[in-house]
């Protein structure tokens, strides 16, 4: 399961009882995304599945999930679908949507460690064309 981390900019604190509940009901969700793509489950009508002290951190996770779900079976998905799907959850979507940015951009670090690397391993195979 794709996961965010809902303690992360949010007053959320969850109990681990409180984390194992919201990921049975993303498991749940995401797998019955996988087995019918072609009619998802409805985002909306999980967010009663567990208390509504928890709803934001379901909203966040079950959105990733649904981001991810349709992605992969090129469903296109874009801010202004989901806040017309979801006009109750703009800031929320939001969040996801940044925290999606900022898991796939490569870092800047990794980057550079992977070109150093490249460049490293091709001076050394030139080197040994002289050996």
């Amino acid at each position: 399961m794709a996961s965010l981390n809902p303690d992360s900019n949010s007053n959320l604190k969850l109990t681990i009882e409180q984390q194992l509940e919201l990921d049975r009901v993303c498991n749940q969700f995401e797998s019955q995304w996988q087995q019918q793509p072609d009619d998802p489950p409805q985002l909306l009508t999980w967010l009663n599945r567990l208390p509504p002290t928890l709803s934001q951190a379901l909203f966040r996770e079950l959105l990733l999930i649904e981001i991810d779900c349709r992605q992969s079976h090129s469903i296109p998905v874009t801010r202004d679908y989901l806040q017309t799907l979801y006009p109750d959850h703009k800031y929320d979507i939001d969040y996801v949507l940044q925290v999606i940015t900022d898991r796939d951009l490569p870092t800047v670090d990794n980057t550079s460690q992977s070109l150093a690397a490249s460049l490293a391993t091709r001076e050394l195979e030139h080197l040994r064309e002289f050996i």
